[in-house]
């Protein structure tokens, strides 16, 4: 009987020092996974600011073309202004950045209205940076989101104190 005693104890102590492993080597992957998201969020948030800062040389740009699309560079001022500084994807950071890339389109589709533009090296320079950045940026966010999909899906982040991070979209 006490053989019987010392081994169950022994069981019991093994099973706990294996469980305490096994949560230490997963919160160290969640505390990886966590690190390398958000320094993939710096990144998308340097290649934001790029393309913010690119911002107001369009607006000099257009108005020295029209003065009747004001509206629209007035709109394009104000959220660039809003959604800065975004250091995480909140709703309402997210809404003016969505509402700065409708009145960039906006903005393209102005040659329809004002041919001179589609002479203007200027302006053709910065729609094609502007269209390759926001590609990149895309991506990018694609690539974020499955990632905070994956780290929010997998058991234990709770258990280690570690909060989920928000997507950077509106899901249905």
């Amino acid at each position: 009987m006490p053989q019987t005693s010392s081994t169950l104890i022994i069981g019991i102590f093994s099973f706990l020092i294996l469980a305490a492993i096994a949560l230490l080597f997963l919160y160290l992957h969640l505390k990886s996974v966590r690190d390398e998201i958000k320094a993939y969020w710096k990144t998308i948030l340097d290649k934001m600011r790029i393309r913010d800062d690119m911002v107001p040389n369009l607006i000099e740009t257009v108005r020295k073309y029209t003065k009747d699309e004001e509206k629209i560079l007035n709109e394009l001022t104000a959220l660039r202004a809003k959604s800065w500084p975004m250091e995480k994807a909140d709703g309402q950071k997210v809404n003016a950045e969505l509402s700065l890339t409708d009145d960039l389109r906006a903005v393209w589709k102005l040659p329809q209205k004002v041919p001179a533009l589609n002479l203007d090296t200027n302006f053709l320079s910065l729609k094609k940076d502007f269209h390759d950045l926001g590609k990149e940026i895309d991506g990018m966010v694609d690539v974020y989101n499955k990632k905070i999909r994956s780290f929010n899906g997998q058991v234990g982040f709770a258990l280690m104190g570690m909060n989920k991070f928000p997507i950077f979209e509106f899901e249905p």
